[in-house]
């Protein structure tokens, strides 16, 4: 949203939700370059990535559904909870 002309809403946004399921409109460089321009201000950051989740550095909270918590940490088959 930001990098595609989003500075009015980014204005009145008190958050930042970066949603990345690997197609490349969201990646972790973007939300680097962001944060070293101080273009985030203090916004918190969530992050809801299919296949990046550990190579996002700065958010504040993650989301993840349950294959994406077993494939990030190679438990295969092995049943969460």
């Amino acid at each position: 949203m930001i990098g595609a002309g989003g500075g009015e809403y980014a204005r009145a946004s008190d958050v930042l939700l970066v949603s990345d399921y690997g197609y490349g409109a969201a990646t972790p460089g973007i939300l680097k370059r962001l944060r070293a321009k101080g273009a985030l201000r203090e916004w918190p950051v969530v992050l809801d990535s299919r296949y990046r989740m550990l190579q996002y550095s700065g958010r504040d909270r993650g989301h993840a559904n349950e294959p994406e918590v077993e494939k990030l940490w190679e438990f295969g088959s092995a049943t969460i909870g």
